[in-house]
């Protein structure tokens, strides 16, 4: 845990020097954030329809924010649409795992518990709100996540 830290702040440090966050500004967009800096929390609360686009969405759906959903969730009304990769499609799955530098099967496997994990959300009597979700074979460079009329908009580092 201490390396990735290590590492996470090297990072930080060489696009700070480089001047990466001023530069994404100065295009028009009306903010950047460092994915561990966004404001989850104000942004749930203040909208009622939230859409992730990602291949698994396993960071936000089982990660730290699992109860941030549950809650958001828990209010009638709120609505979460969740666009993943189809765990069925071999052969986008293989190309992910490829990209990602991950062992064969990865990708479906977190996607399939994120499926299982929304299922599972979705039969919990507290939740008062809809969840859908959308497969694709669409093979993204990004992720998205739309909370009404706001996107943030979270590239992915990989290698050509």
């Amino acid at each position: 845990v201490l390396r990735v830290w290590v590492w996470k702040q090297a990072e930080y440090a060489i696009f700070e020097r480089l001047g990466v966050k001023d530069a994404i500004a100065a295009t028009g967009l009306i903010g950047f954030y460092w994915y561990s800096d966004l404001p989850w929390k104000a942004l749930f609360n203040a909208h009622n329809h939230v859409e992730v686009m990602a291949i698994s969405a396993r960071s936000i759906i089982a990660g730290d924010h699992a109860g941030l959903i549950r809650e958001f969730l828990s209010e009638k009304g709120k609505s979460l649409t969740v666009y993943v990769q189809d765990p069925d499609d071999d052969e986008v799955m293989k190309i992910l795992d490829q990209r990602f530098n991950e062992l064969s099967g990865t990708r479906s496997t977190k996607t399939n518990e994120t499926i299982q994990q929304l299922e599972q959300l979705q039969a919990e009597r507290s939740i008062e709100g809809t969840i859908e979700i959308m497969l694709t074979s669409h093979i993204p460079s990004y992720t998205c996540y739309r909370f009404d009329n706001e996107a943030i908009f979270a590239p992915y580092l990989v290698e050509p």
